[in-house]
């Protein structure tokens, strides 16, 4: 994440429930250090003023998507935001083809470093 950060801005989206901010808050401080401050709530599923991580990450700007959980990939996709599928779970089940996969983070910044080369 810090290699990231040095040249991505790191938006942070969550589906936990903002009663969970303080300890979400600092969970994220003492395992990826001051590179994740720019924290978004999507709220709980059976909230009525929650939104998905993909409604979210539109309205964040977010150019990228990085989740463990395909549905909330699927949800980025339909608002146009690239997606990645992060780790090598059990519940990655029927991932499409097409999907891009990152089993690690080693995986993930050679995948953004492919990505940021592109553009150059």
């Amino acid at each position: 994440v810090e290699h990231l950060s040095r040249r991505f801005s790191i938006i942070l989206v969550t589906a936990r429930d903002p009663k969970w901010e303080s300890a979400t808050r600092l969970w994220l401080r003492d395992n990826f250090g001051p590179h994740c401050t720019n924290l978004h709530f999507a709220g709980r599923k059976h909230d009525g003023s929650s939104k998905t991580k993909g409604e979210l990450c539109a309205e964040v700007g977010a150019d990228y998507l990085l989740d463990d959980n395909l549905d909330h990939c699927h949800s980025a996709a339909k608002e146009g935001v690239a997606t990645v599928l992060f780790g090598s779970y059990g519940w990655h089940e029927n991932v499409p083809e097409e999907q891009i996969v990152c089993k690690d983070w080693t995986a993930v910044r050679e995948f953004f470093d492919e990505q940021r080369s592109d553009q150059l």
